[in-house]
């Protein structure tokens, strides 16, 4: 019996003619002899046709419809098959889980929120990640330029910070999953301004609840307003510092600068114009950064053979958050204030320090305050404090001790020359007994001659005869 295909379909070709009365399809008994599986026209046997019922029929059973080809059904056959192919291909393709390659964050925004200070970085999940066996986090950097760029890790999808956009600031957003390839990041940010209005604004934290900033204007027209968490508005500067016409400086002060809990963060925006644009600048100073308390007042007195100096701690912070650094010379020092002459090194916590003190000099004495542990930032050298008088030196020892050797050195000089010259007189010459002997003897022999023998000398006496005239009386 050959085999033979039917299908109850209003909508196509193959339905059987309708007076032709149904036949129901053959038992399994009167189909025990067919040869291979019952297919309808183009349709695997893995595959159901949704309009379609198949099944076996016989020559006589069967209805009579369009007949199809074998080589036509086996080429529709391949050509299906192949269609398939390609689409399994594909979606294996986009699905992650069998690629190991991520995609990246959709819809990813960069907005200001709050304040003008402050941004949102957000974004939506990638399509494609509901067959991932691993937990989806994302991968955000920071750059500002001239700093360390920042990386974070989050499972939202959002980050939020505020900051001073001076330099502008660029985030990168990726998908990471596992140990799988992170995606291609998403970049968005915001650039620095076109102009600067100021240049090297820095601030001070000089005491508890007040803090002065400072600045080099670059035009006259320059508006300052600060703020920081907690404020809905910013706030104007409430006290400008001049120099001329130009501002180059502002006061703050209040509760929100108070050493026991002052805001991390001050953010600071300057408004102006350069030629006939408007130019915005912004800042950010944290607080803990710029301590720089004012010098320290010293008190000097002697205590028998020690100075000591005492100070009080600057005005902000406890006792127990600062150290000291001293220096101080003596009169006999040189001219001038070399720190490193007569240099101490810190002194933690104290607020006292001594040493020997010698009344002949005067003392000079600077101290300055630093912190590093409730904080970051150190005072000026305080004025100089000056103990003591200074008292001349006392020449004449030096005088003595120089002038005493010279004179003894030439007196030794001027005694051998005397000494060389007059030892005759002063150490006369012994005669030997030799010498003596000999002289007694020729003076024995002349005594013995007899005196007549020896002519005298004839003494002459020479006579002046002086004429006298007498005169006569009248």
């Amino acid at each position: 019996m050959a085999e033979r295909q039917w299908c109850e379909n209003a909508d196509t070709d193959m339905r059987p003619n309708m007076n032709t009365p149904r036949k129901s399809p053959p038992s399994p008994q009167s189909s025990a002899g067919l040869v291979g599986k019952i297919r309808c026209p183009g349709v695997p046997l893995s595959v159901g046709h949704p309009s379609c019922h198949c099944g076996p029929a016989t020559d006589k059973d069967a209805p009579r419809g369009p007949q199809v080809d074998p080589p036509q059904m086996e080429a529709d056959l391949s050509q299906l098959l192949l269609l398939l192919s390609l689409l399994c291909g594909i979606t294996f393709a986009l699905d992650p889980s069998q690629t190991g390659e991520l995609p990246p964050p959709r819809n990813v925004s960069l907005e200001r929120k709050e304040s003008y200070f402050c941004l949102q970085l957000s974004w939506k999940p990638p399509e494609g990640l509901n067959n991932l066996m691993c937990n989806v986090s994302y991968a955000v950097m920071e750059e500002v330029p001239n700093e360390e760029s920042r990386s974070y890790v989050r499972f939202d999808m959002f980050y939020n910070k505020c900051l001073g956009l001076e330099s502008g600031v660029t985030y990168t957003v990726a998908t990471k999953c596992g140990n799988k390839t992170e995606s291609a990041a998403v970049v968005r940010s915001i650039p620095p301004p076109k102009g600067k209005l100021v240049k090297n604004f820095n601030c001070f934290y000089y005491m508890s609840e007040a803090m002065n900033c400072t600045w080099e204007p670059q035009t006259s027209d320059l508006q300052l307003s600060y703020w920081y968490t907690g404020l809905a508005d910013l706030l104007p500067c409430p006290l400008f510092m001049y120099r001329g016409d130009m501002k180059i400086g502002c006061h703050l002060s209040g509760a929100f600068l108070n050493h026991r809990q002052y805001k991390d963060q001050v953010f600071f925006l300057f408004t102006g114009k350069l030629g006939t644009s408007i130019v915005k600048n912004s800042f950010e100073k944290l607080i803990q950064n710029s301590i720089n308390p004012l010098p320290p007042q010293l008190r000097l007195h002697q205590n028998g053979s020690m100075l000591f100096v005492n100070w009080d701690p600057p005005a902000m912070f406890d006792r127990e958050c600062w150290d000291y650094e001293i220096q101080y010379k003596t009169s006999d020092s040189g001219k001038g204030m070399d720190p490193r002459e007569k240099q101490v090194g810190l002194i933690h916590k104290e607020t006292q320090y001594s040493f020997p003190y010698d009344s002949r000099f005067e003392y000079t004495v600077q101290i300055k305050s630093k912190t590093t542990r409730c904080g970051t930032g150190n005072s000026s050298w305080s004025l100089e404090a000056h103990y003591g008088h200074h008292q001349a030196p006392d020449w004449s020892l030096h005088v003595a001790l120089i002038t005493i050797p010279i004179l003894v050195t030439f007196g030794v000089i001027f005694s051998l020359i005397f000494f060389k010259k007059l030892r005759k007189l002063i150490l006369p010459e012994i005669p030997s007994p030799r010498v003596l002997l000999k002289d007694w003897l020729n003076d024995s022999e002349e005594k013995m001659l007899p005196e007549l023998l020896v002519p005298r000398e004839d003494i002459c006496a020479k006579v002046n005869v002086v004429e006298k005239s007498q005169s006569l009386n009248p």
